[in-house]
C-alpha cells in the first residue's frame, strides 16, 4: 500500500514559548483539513516549552513531529530551513510559536491552491491580537484595501515596482506555499538576523509564476513586546543589530534578486528593490536606542562586529556606514525642528486667533 504523505506541513519555530505554544497547538488541532502534519522545530528552549509540546503529540495522533536542534541558532531562520528539509506535504505554512490560525485556515488555502495552481498564496489581510491575546482587530495591507476578490497575479513587472513601494507586507506567515517550488527555487532563509524573514519573502514573491493574492484573513499575528526586535537596546547594540540585515542581508537579497532571469534585463527594478530594503532597514537604527554614538565608536562597533564578513573592504564599508548614519542623525535632527517648528506655529496662529475672537465680543 502506497504511503500517504500529508497535503500541508506547518513549520512552527519554537524558542522558550511556553505562554503560548499550547494555544497555537490547539489552533492547529481544530483544523478542519485533516491530512496536514505539524513541525515543531526547537531551537535549544531553556523554559517548559518542549514538555508542553510532548502533551500535545498524543492529540495529534502522530501528526505531530518535534525537532530539537543541537545548538541555539539566536533567530528563526535556520529553524525554518530545517522545518523544510523535515516537511513531507506539499504545500508549507509557516507558523510563529506565539500565533494562532482560524479552523478553516489550512482547509482553505489547500483547496485554493489545487484550484489555481498557485505557487504562492498571499493573505492581504489578518488579524493582529494583543500581547495576552484577548482582543483583536483586522489588518489590511493598504494596497488592496478596497477589493475583496482573489487576484491571480502573473504580472511580475508589476508586483516588484509593488514590493518596492511597501504595498507588500512581508512576513513568512502571509504565504502557503508549494514544496517542491521552495526547493527549486532555494529559497531558504539566509543566516542573519534580524529580519531574515523579509529577504525570504522578498524570494517568495519575485519567484511565484502564479501568486494568489486572497483577501480572507484567518491568521492571528500576537503584538508581542518581548519580541528581539521590540526590545530596546543601546546605541552600540542597536546599531550592530540593525546592520546586520544592512550589511550582510542585503547581499543575501541580492544574491536572490541575481540569480532570476527576469533581473538580467531590469536593472533599474533591481536597484529598486535592493533601494527599498536598505532604507527601511537603515531607519531601523535608530528606532529602538535613545541616543547616537559618535561616529568614531560607530566606526569601530562595525569593524568588530563584521569585520571578519568584509575581507578586504572592512575599513571602506565600515567608513560608508558610519557616513550614511552621520547623515541620517542630521536628516533625523532637521525633521525634528521642522516638527518643533510646526508645533510652535501652530500654537502662535491659535492664540492669534484667540486674540481676533476677544476683540469681536
Amino acid at each position: 500500500m502506497a504511503k500517504m504523505f500529508p497535503a500541508v506541513s506547518v513549520v512552527v519555530p519554537m524558542y522558550n514559548a511556553e505562554e503560548f505554544i499550547g494555544e497555537c497547538l490547539d489552533s492547529l488541532l481544530a483544523q478542519t483539513l485533516p491530512n496536514f502534519e505539524v513541525i515543531i522545530v526547537d531551537d535549544r528552549s531553556t523554559d517548559t516549552s518542549p514538555a508542553v509540546v510532548a502533551n500535545y503529540v498524543p492529540r495529534f495522533g502522530g501528526r505531530l513531529r518535534y525537532f530539537r536542534l543541537q545548538k541555539n541558532s539566536g533567530g528563526a531562520g535556520i529553524p525554518r530551513n530545517k522545518g523544510i528539509s523535515f516537511a513531507r506535504g506539499k504545500y508549507i505554512f509557516f507558523m510563529d510559536a506565539d500565533d494562532r490560525i482560524a479552523p478553516e485556515a489550512l482547509a482553505d488555502d489547500f483547496k485554493l491552491a489545487q484550484e489555481f495552481d498557485a505557487d504562492v498564496i498571499y493573505h492581504t489581510r489578518y488579524y493582529k491580537l494583543s500581547g495576552d491575546g484577548t482582543q483583536s482587530e483586522l489588518a489590511n495591507v493598504p494596497k488592496y484595501r478596497e477589493g475583496d476578490e482573489i487576484v491571480l497575479d502573473d504580472d511580475l513587472t508589476e508586483r516588484v515596482k509593488d514590493i518596492a513601494r511597501n504595498k507588500y507586507w512581508l512576513g513568512p506567515w502571509r504565504s502557503f506555499s508549494r514544496r517542491d517550488f521552495l526547493i527549486a527555487n532555494e529559497i531558504f532563509f539566509p543566516n542573519i538576523r534580524p529580519y531574515e524573514d523579509l529577504v525570504w519573502s522578498h524570494a517568495l514573491l519575485i519567484y511565484a509564476q502564479r501568486l494568489l493574492r486572497v483577501p480572507t484573513a484567518v491568521y492571528f499575528y500576537r503584538d508581542n513586546e518581548s519580541s528581539m526586535t521590540r526590545i530596546s537596546k543601546s546605541s552600540d547594540a542597536s546599531a550592530k543589530f540593525y546592520l546586520n540585515p544592512i550589511i550582510l542581508g542585503l547581499k543575501s537579497l541580492d544574491t536572490f534578486i541575481s540569480r532570476h532571469e527576469f533581473f538580467k534585463t531590469k536593472p533599474q527594478l533591481h536597484y529598486a528593490l535592493l533601494e527599498n530594503f536598505f532604507n527601511g532597514r537603515f531607519t531601523s537604527i535608530f528606532r529602538d536606542s535613545s541616543e547616537f554614538l559618535p561616529p568614531f565608536e560607530l566606526y569601530e562597533a562595525i569593524k568588530d562586529e563584521f569585520g571578519d564578513t568584509l575581507g578586504d573592504r572592512d575599513v571602506l564599508i565600515a567608513a560608508l556606514c558610519t557616513a550614511l548614519v552621520q547623515q541620517q542623525q542630521v536628516t533625523a535632527a532637521k525633521l525634528q525642528q521642522f516638527k518643533e517648528y510646526q508645533i510652535q506655529s501652530g500654537t502662535r496662529i491659535a492664540e492669534l486667533e484667540n486674540e481676533i475672537n476677544l476683540r469681536k465680543i
